[in-house]
């Protein structure tokens, strides 16, 4: 039977990281895309709401559906007198829950393996409403910290590693193998070789008008 996970990016649009890094929000949700992407490719049904759904309702749409987890993204930064110093990934979850335990456990020990990775381990959490309402194993993933500029450039310039990263440890605690990507082949047809350049010209144009790509080369 197949698998349904509840994405939940970070909503914070007034959130703005260092550097290039744009906000909290913008850089959660191309991180969703990227996991949502591969879970439906390696057959996960993704349920992800916009960032105009609160957090509780989000929470509640995926306990009504009972989704099979549920995986918060979000971005760190310091306390003020901390500002700019800490670095790291954390993975939050509710004490004693030990399936969400495991969730957060398979997900670390996969984003671990991305270049550059700095960590700061699984952390358990009673106050976050991510970890301790929905009603499935659950976890929330603070990517790095986003007002550190060293930080906030590992995570865009890593996002599609860090995005697999986290999509092989969900399919991991669904007992599911990453299917890599096919590297598809093509194969090129030259139709003709011109000495005078309008004639290229022509048939280049008369191609494009039959549908098919064309591009002139000079040798």
């Amino acid at each position: 039977m197949s698998k349904t996970v509840f994405l939940s990016p970070s909503r914070q649009k007034h959130v703005v990281g260092n550097g290039e890094y744009g906000t909290e929000a913008e850089r959660m949700n191309e991180l969703g895309n990227i996991i949502e992407a591969e879970l439906e490719r390696n057959g996960i049904f993704v349920e992800r709401e916009g960032n105009e759904i609160e957090t509780n309702e989000r929470i509640q749409i995926a306990n009504s559906i009972n989704a099979d987890a549920y995986v918060s993204l979000h971005s760190n930064h310091a306390p003020e007198n901390m500002s700019r110093k800490l670095q790291g990934t954390e993975i939050y979850v509710c004490p004693d829950n030990e399936e969400s335990l495991r969730l957060a456990s398979v997900i670390y020990k996969n984003m671990r393996n991305v270049k550059g990775f700095a960590d700061r381990g699984i952390r358990k959490n009673e106050r976050f409403t991510e970890v301790i309402l929905p009603k499935m194993p659950c976890c929330l993933i603070e990517t790095d910290y986003h007002d550190n500029y060293e930080r906030s450039c590992w995570i865009v310039e890593n996002m599609r590693e860090i995005g697999i990263s986290v999509t092989r440890g969900i399919l991991e605690y669904f007992g599911m193998e990453y299917k890599e990507r096919i590297k598809q082949k093509y194969y090129r047809v030259q139709l003709g070789a011109f000495t005078d350049k309008q004639n290229a010209e022509r048939m280049s144009r008369m191609l494009q008008n039959a549908g098919f790509p064309t591009v002139i080369k000079y040798y």
